[in-house]
């Protein structure tokens, strides 16, 4: 994107993402377990930023943008909570 500061957020978020894959391909669940709070920690931050961004800058799409966040929010939330439940790698894959 045009913005240095989202670019970087958004590569941290794939450094996060390739380490939960390793820790996939290793089976190494307890490693998957924090990657993944992690994760989502790191994706709520994200999106408040961006979400806050969009609004300084009237961004023309945000209420479109926004919602996308939330879904994407609601899934990610959803997958995580079943690994919690059930640690299913499958349903990580």
């Amino acid at each position: 994107v045009a913005m240095d500061t989202m670019n970087d957020v958004h590569r941290e978020e794939l450094n996060i993402v390739n380490h939960v894959n390793a820790a996939i391909e290793a089976k190494d669940f307890e490693k998957i377990t924090l990657l993944c709070q992690e994760w989502l920690e790191h994706t709520k931050a994200h999106f408040a930023k961006e979400n806050t961004m969009m609004e300084k800058y009237s961004f023309p799409a945000y209420h479109c943008h926004f919602g996308e966040h939330v879904e994407v929010l609601q899934l990610l939330e959803s997958i995580i909570t079943s690994w919690n439940d059930n640690s299913d790698l499958e349903n990580l894959g």
